[in-house]
Formats: structure tokens, sequence, C-alpha cells
């Protein structure tokens, strides 16, 4: 009698599965994709977590915002009433408060600033690791934008009040000597309206105020146009 065939099922199953070189190969890249996500995450993590957390990051950003709107609302109104009687008076009053000693500039000047513009841009740092989006209006986005401007001016404005005049300007000259008036002019105007809407901005966000779109763009324009006028008086 002869022997029946052998079941096609049991030599199918005897004989290795060959998988396709192309589906290896996606499986591969599919393998090495994963880790060098997995490597990335992980790297971001460790990164961020060098870094306080969001809410610490965003309370010291406030707390000095605040203390460094101090001065800078001085320093705006001594702006505004350039082309006043006032202005001699004010100018001699204000720097006495932050320049009485280099410890009271450092500790209500430059402190706050430093600190406020490191844990900016920590928070940003943080936000980028973390791929933490922000719902922002346009508003919102142009405060952003106008830290990162001042903090390109800042720089030259320093420089040309602080550091290029061999002694400290006075109320009878405030532009340097060797300084071109308008070279002096462009920064100082944009200093004075992008620093005056990042302030009013800044106090609204950090006290929580309830202050509209319209109020805020008519205060901050109607102090930048006061004391554009102040300046442009010094040109004369």
């Amino acid at each position: 009698m002869s022997q029946p065939p052998p079941k096609s099922s049991s030599v199918a199953s005897s004989i290795p599965k060959i998988m396709p070189s192309s589906s290896r190969g996606n499986t591969t890249n599919s393998n090495l994709n994963s880790q060098i996500n997995d490597g990335n995450f992980n790297l971001k993590r460790k990164l961020s977590d060098l870094l306080p957390s969001m809410s610490t990051l965003r309370t010291v950003q406030h707390c000095s915002g605040l203390i460094f709107s101090i001065f800078t609302t001085l320093h705006s109104v001594n702006s505004i009433v350039a082309n006043t009687e006032l202005h001699d008076e004010y100018l001699d009053w204000s720097r006495g408060i932050f320049r009485y000693s280099p410890i009271t500039e450092a500790v209500l000047v430059l402190g706050p600033l430093f600190t406020h513009m490191g844990s900016s841009i920590a928070l940003s740092i943080k936000r980028s690791l973390n791929n933490v989006q922000r719902n922002q209006d346009g508003y919102s986005k142009f405060q952003s934008l106008s830290g990162f401007a001042l903090v390109a001016i800042l720089p030259l404005h320093i420089s040309v009040n602080r550091v290029i005049p061999k002694n400290p300007l006075t109320s009878d000259q405030l532009i340097p000597q060797g300084v071109n008036p308008f070279a002096w002019f462009i920064p100082s105007a944009l200093l004075l309206s992008l620093g005056l809407y990042h302030t009013i901005y800044g106090i609204k966000t950090a006290l929580k105020l309830k202050l509209g779109a319209q109020t805020l763009v008519f205060a901050v324009s109607a102090l930048s146009l006061l004391g554009l006028a102040g300046l442009a008086n010094l040109l004369q």
C-alpha cells in the first residue's frame, strides 16, 4: 500500500520564513528612529531637570520684573518731562535714588535686571525642552518679542550713556560729545517705547490686573509720544 503524500501544512511549517529585505530595512530604520527619539527625550529631560521648575522661574521673573519696573518707570518719566522746567530737578532727584552708591544701583537696578533676563531665558529654554506650547495672543507675543529686542538695545544704550562719556552726563548735556544726536535718539526712542510696553504689560501679568487691550495700547502710545517729544527736545 502506497504512503499518502505529506500534508502541505507540515511542509510549509518546516520551511523558515524569510522576510523581504525591504521589510527588514523598514523595521531596522523604525527601531533606530525610536531609539534616537528616546535618546533625545531622555537628554531633554535631564537638561530640563537641571533648571528650576517653571512655577519657580515664573515667580522669579515676575518679582524681579516688578522691582526693576520701579527704575524703568522713573527713568521713563525723565524722558517725558525732558521739555519741562521740572527736568533738571527731577533728573537730580531720580539719580540720587539709584546712583546713591554702587550697592544701591546693584540692588535696585542691575540685580533685578539680570535676574529678570536670566529667568526669562531659562523659562523659554524650559518650555522648549518640555515641548510646552503657549497659548499667546498678539499682545502676549509682542511682549516676548519686545523683551528680546530690549536685550539687544540695552547694551548700546548703556555704552552711549555710561561707558563712552568720561564724566557723568548732566541735565545740560545728556548727549555725549562725539556721538551723533540721531544715533543717540533712535536707540533711546526704541528703548523708551518698547520698555514702556514691556513694563506695563509685565506689571499687568505679574499682578493679574484686568487691563483691557485698548487701555494698554492707549497708555503705551500716550506715554511714548510724550517721551519721544521730550527726547526730541534734547536734540535742539
